[in-house]
């Protein structure tokens, strides 16, 4: 989708926001400038939100890399409001013997 802005690369697996994000950090703003609060509060909750995504963009590539080390390559890793997507080649399902 060309609506999604692209962050960069880690190992080959792309990053990307999605624009509907932008929504939730747009909703952050307006919901603290309504209930009458500072720059600084609305900072602080952006801030804690874009951490938030940090984290998001860590276990996704958690999935990526390891899904790498067993040879499955992935796509992208796209953010969106309730979370992240990682795009696997295919998935493959290993069926225990026992």
């Amino acid at each position: 989708m060309k609506a999604n802005l692209n962050l960069g690369s880690v190992s080959g697996i792309k990053i990307k926001v999605h624009w509907t994000f932008f929504f939730l950090i747009a909703w952050i703003v307006f919901s603290e400038l309504k209930r009458g609060g500072t720059n600084e509060s609305i900072l602080f909750n952006v801030a804690l939100v874009l951490a938030a995504f940090a984290c998001v963009v860590l276990h996704e590539l958690g999935h990526a890399l390891t899904a790498k080390r067993f040879g499955i390559d992935t796509k992208k890793i796209t953010l969106l409001p309730i979370g992240g997507v990682a795009s696997l080649e295919r998935i493959q399902y290993l069926q225990t013997i026992k």
